[in-house]
């Protein structure tokens, strides 16, 4: 998360360094984000002396390697998910080759129907999720070990709600252009799946937050018993 967040730090400074005009993104835009931070770079590093091609061609690179970086851990959680789902009908499916090959199938799928591009919308929003979830985790584990929780306690609030927050207002965005008829086709399609997936990823969220609050209620009234008995 840490690495994520550096990453998000660098991207911003350099769309935001790139332009002196905000008339001059138009250019940019035309060229899709792969090309502003490309040509962000390009500037950043020429800073420091860098020719424009090599910092370009650097930021290109870059940006590939994220690519890869994702979709290899997108094809490792598929496959965990593929065992996990599928392994009670057939034995077969806890085999790794086999459930990567579904994992690719259904990548290929993604990237051939073009749904890649509205699922990336919910893939900020639900791995922050993951991690105030287990910023919830170490909360409990803390309380259970009867040791100061506070720090892990705030950010795992934060986290929670303003990814619960981002998931339900980026669902209901999508399905709203649905619904007012401005998208169609293949972008319809698209934004009804992403925006559903949405909504359903909000309620084991919220669930999984509720036994949470139980698991702090049942260490909190253990210490305050314990403390107690001391006494």
């Amino acid at each position: 998360m840490f690495v994520e967040m550096m990453l998000a730090i660098f991207a911003l400074i350099i769309a935001g360094t790139l332009y002196a005009a905000p008339s001059e993104y138009a250019e940019a835009i035309a060229k899709g984000p792969g090309g502003v931070f490309a040509a962000g770079v390009a500037k950043f590093l020429g800073a420091i002396g860098l020719p424009t091609d090599v910092g370009r061609s650097y930021g290109s690179v870059m940006m590939i390697f994220l690519a890869i970086t994702i979709m290899q851990l997108v094809v490792r959680f598929m496959r965990i998910a593929t065992s996990e789902l599928l392994s009670d009908i057939s034995p077969v499916f806890r085999n790794p080759h086999v459930g990567t090959f579904i994992a690719s199938l259904l990548g290929i799928f993604l990237v051939m129907t073009g749904w890649w591009q509205y699922l990336w919308i919910l893939f900020g929003r639900a791995n922050q999720l993951m991690a105030s979830l287990a910023l919830m985790i170490i909360t409990a584990w803390l309380m259970s070990e009867g040791k100061p929780a506070t720090w892990s306690l705030l950010p795992t609030i934060f986290m929670f709600v303003t990814t619960v927050a981002a998931l339900l207002y980026t669902s209901y965005n999508l399905l709203d252009k649905v619904l007012k008829g401005a998208v169609k086709g293949e972008a319809a399609a698209g934004n009804t799946v992403i925006g559903v997936i949405g909504f359903f990823l909000v309620v084991p969220a919220l669930v999984l937050a509720y036994e949470g609050l139980k698991a702090f209620g049942r260490y909190r009234a253990l210490r305050v018993a314990e403390a107690s008995a001391r006494a």
